[in-house]
């Protein structure tokens, strides 16, 4: 499995002038993130895809047991993804500003997933 390479604040890399490449257990956090990152209704191939941030943990309250079981149900898709054996989320109130770190198994190991700032 190959993807993009991406640096820690999601940028793409370019190296030699040519698209950077990743595989293994690094493409698969990267294909992850992006899979959590990507907001239900953004791909217009397939609005139904996505995570529901806007009804979810955006809202006020915050419905963040619905947010993390979207982010698990969509993790979960992947065929290659066999678990999620840990989920943990900070929800900052007064700052505006959550964070997780996931941990799932693949087919190629444990991979973790830490959050930006969201």
């Amino acid at each position: 499995m190959k993807t993009i390479a991406s640096s820690a604040n999601k940028d793409i890399f370019i190296y030699a002038g040519q698209l950077a490449m990743t595989d293994g257990k690094i493409a698969q956090g990267q294909i992850l993130e992006a899979a959590i990152l990507t907001v239900k209704g953004e791909l217009q191939f397939d609005l139904e895809n996505g995570i529901p941030y806007f009804d979810t943990i955006f809202l006020s309250p915050a419905k963040a047991y619905l947010w993390r079981a979207s982010v698990i149900n969509r993790v979960k898709k992947f065929d290659w993804v066999h678990e999620v054996t840990q989920f943990d989320h900070v929800l900052d109130y007064k700052n505006h500003v959550g964070t997780y770190t996931m941990v799932v198994l693949t087919d190629l190991g444990t991979v973790t997933i830490r959050s930006i700032d969201y």
